[in-house]
């Protein structure tokens, strides 16, 4: 396997993230997915129940959220920053709602009801 050495996640997010991730395995439910970004990946499979819906994607999260739609789930979540740290070209679609923040990192649920 290849490991880059640059950090995916600030060090002082680190903590964040973890604990928004933590916090999403235990509120989701079977008609709920989370969009998870590739910087994310790892705290995915580290902090999240195998029987939580991930779709992973690196850079448009509107397509993402597009198939997570298609698939018919009520509940969309997105992980991400709360605000700009100037790291990567991904941004909050407009239909999210930030639900809970985790420091910088926020929880982000899309609801179509």
């Amino acid at each position: 396997a290849h490991f880059c050495s640059a950090p995916a996640v600030p060090y002082q997010d680190v903590e964040s993230v973890a604990q928004a991730v933590s916090w999403l395995d235990e509120n989701m439910d079977g008609n709920s997915c989370v969009l998870v970004n590739n910087v994310f990946a790892l705290w995915g499979q580290l902090y999240l129940d195998k029987s939580h819906v991930r779709v992973q994607f690196w850079n448009d999260a509107g397509l993402a959220l597009a198939d997570a739609l298609a698939h018919g789930f009520g509940s969309v979540y997105f992980v991400w920053w709360n605000k700009d740290i100037g790291w990567y070209d991904v941004s909050v679609p407009g239909q999210f709602v930030r639900l809970r923040d985790f420091g910088r990192i926020s929880v982000y649920e899309f609801t179509s009801v």
